[in-house]
C-alpha cells in the first residue's frame, strides 16, 4: 500500500470520526506497515494535538503486531493471514488491521469501519 494511500484513509477517518467525539480530543496514529497490509493505531487523549507516524516496512503480519507493543502473548505468531479490515479496541485505542486491498483503504471503508466502531449494540 502506498504512503499516501495511507494518509488519505487516516485524513479521512479523522475528519469523519472526530465529528462524534467531544470536544478537545486528538487522534494521534501509528501505522505499522507490512508485506500485505498495515495496522493503523489511532489513540485519542483529551487536549492532545493530531499527529500521524509511519514506521518502517515489517516483514510481516505478526511482525507489526509486536512492534504495536499492545499485546502481551505470542499469540500473533499463528497469524499468518486475513482479509478485509479487523478492529480491535483497548482501552483508548482503536486498531484497524488492514489488507493491501485497495477497496480497504477508500472514503466508503472509512464510513464502514466507523460503523462498525460506533454502531449499537444488539441487547
Amino acid at each position: 500500500m502506498e504512503k499516501q494511500d495511507i494518509q488519505n484513509y487516516i485524513n479521512n477517518f479523522r475528519r469523519v470520526f472526530s465529528s462524534r467525539l467531544k470536544p478537545n480530543v486528538g487522534m494521534q496514529s501509528t501505522v505499522y506497515p507490512f508485506d500485505s497490509g498495515a495496522i493503523i493505531v489511532f489513540e485519542l487523549n483529551l487536549n492532545s494535538s493530531n499527529k500521524d507516524e509511519v514506521r518502517t516496512l515489517s516483514k510481516d503480519i505478526y511482525d507489526a503486531f509486536k512492534r504495536t507493543n499492545l499485546f502481551e502473548n505470542e499469540k500473533g505468531e499463528h497469524l499468518h493471514s486475513f482479509a478485509g479490515t479487523n478492529i480491535i479496541l483497548i482501552k483508548n485505542k482503536i486498531v484497524l488491521i488492514k489488507d493491501n486491498n485497495s477497496s480497504e483503504w477508500t472514503l466508503g471503508a472509512v464510513d464502514n469501519d466507523i460503523y462498525k466502531i460506533v454502531k449499537p449494540s444488539d441487547s
